[in-house]
């Protein structure tokens, strides 16, 4: 007769520490839809980068350039999706492209 009250004492207490344990963890993270457009060279003196036929960037004067493998480098944030480049030199088009960049990843040019 014992074992059958311990029985009934104890199934319901195991019961009530089973559903304690059915909570779950949730972790939301923000990832940055971004990446870059990464221009190397060695002359940026003259050129204009547009990019989606918007804003002109002077490469001169509206960036920062660091160096990277011994060449002059640009790095600019854009957000994932499909876009079009264009450079221009003196006012002649000297690049004209298409790409697409992924969240995290460079799309290199080399001037």
């Amino acid at each position: 007769m014992r074992s059958k009250q311990l029985v009934a004492f104890l199934f319901p207490l195991l019961l009530l520490g089973l559903s304690g344990c059915g909570g779950y963890y949730n972790q939301a993270v923000q990832v940055e839809d971004n990446g870059y457009l990464l221009l190397t060279g060695q002359k940026f003196e003259g050129k204009v980068l547009v990019l989606d036929d918007e804003q002109e960037i002077h490469l001169v004067r509206d960036v920062k350039k660091f160096i990277l493998q011994g060449k002059n480098a640009i790095k600019i944030q854009i957000s994932a999706g499909k876009h079009n480049l264009k450079i221009f030199d003196g006012g002649k088009i000297m690049i004209n492209r298409d790409f697409y960049i992924s969240t995290g990843t460079s799309f290199e040019v080399a001037l």
